[in-house]
């Protein structure tokens, strides 16, 4: 039967995922909570640096869907870091 009475409607909907995104230096953010935006300066655990248009610095946590990135919706995390280039391994006798 199609319509409103059709289907399995006490299933709980799956909200979608939203994106993953890298706080890198340079990156132009709007954080949800205070519809404040500006450039990341930097990010380090779970805080980003934002500075604004006015020249302020603002810092804000990165919680869960809490900025825009090109009008989406994201999580921010930490960026990678780059891998260590492997310890030379020649001792002193060569």
């Amino acid at each position: 039967m199609a319509g409103i009475l059709g289907g399995t409607p006490d299933l709980p909907r799956r909200p979608a995922a939203r994106p993953i995104v890298e706080a890198v230096p340079g990156r132009r953010v709007m954080h949800r909570g205070t519809r404040t935006i500006g450039v990341i300066v930097s990010a380090k655990a779970d805080m980003v640096t934002v500075s604004t248009p006015t020249g302020g610095e603002r810092h804000f946590r990165m919680l869960p869907e809490g900025f825009v990135v090109d009008g989406a919706i994201v999580t921010l995390v930490e960026p990678r870091r780059a891998p260590a280039s492997a310890p030379d391994r020649r001792t002193a006798s060569g």
